[in-house]
């Protein structure tokens, strides 16, 4: 079977899924794959993610231009492109409005992943990005001071964006995320939210660098 072939049935079991989890709803969100230096597959704008069917799927090149597909492309593409062409080794891209995530964005806060050691290690630090409308230029360029040295990013008042080797990974970092920032939340609530001691947040950041390193 074609690697298009099956990136594209992959793309639309992951969309089915973070839409049936209540990460997405109506038409929200974009996901997208980088086939090779010169293809990249994405969702369309204005369609549920959660019933996306063969021929939604549009194939772009690197300048945004399209290849194949009938559909509008997702008015977040810009975003898409700008961190394919800074990071060479990301091959997946998820942007989501899961509730406790976007919550966090909403109140302003940063997803605290120094609460839990797997998600530090699986996400590292997640800044909280400026708000930028949806669809424009600056909001792809309001990740060029964080796109070199982080995996996920909050976009205030919007929602979350995480990035992978290929799209399982992307899904995992998304669906942690999204953990993670359940917890920090429900602990927000109560009143205390203890971190990790610090030598445990070093060496736990040590074995993340190494980590990335090997691959």
């Amino acid at each position: 079977m074609p690697l298009k072939t099956i990136l594209i049935k992959r793309l639309i079991r992951a969309g089915k899924s973070l839409y049936e989890r209540g990460f997405l709803t109506a038409s929200d969100g974009n996901l997208s794959v980088r086939l090779n230096p010169d293809e990249i597959l994405i969702t369309p704008s204005g369609i549920c993610k959660g019933n996306l069917q063969f021929n939604d799927l549009i194939l772009l090149n690197p300048a945004g231009e399209v290849i194949s597909g009938s559909r509008l492309p997702s008015s977040e593409t810009a975003m898409h492109l700008f961190i394919y062409q800074k990071r060479p080794d990301i091959h997946a891209i998820i942007h989501t409005h899961p509730p406790y995530a976007t919550v966090l964005s909403v109140a302003g806060k940063t997803l605290e992943t120094h609460i839990l050691p797997e998600a530090l290690l699986s996400l590292g630090t997640v800044p909280l990005i400026p708000y930028a409308a949806t669809g424009i230029p600056e909001m792809a360029l309001s990740l060029a001071d964080h796109i070199s040295h982080h995996d996920a990013f909050l976009h205030k008042n919007h929602g979350l964006t995480v990035l992978g080797e290929d799209l399982n990974e992307a899904l995992m970092r998304t669906e942690t995320a999204e953990h993670c920032a359940r917890i920090y939340y429900l602990a927000l609530q109560d009143g205390n939210c203890d971190l990790l001691p610090a030598e445990e947040i070093k060496r736990l950041e040590q074995i993340r660098k190494s980590m990335k390193a090997i691959k």
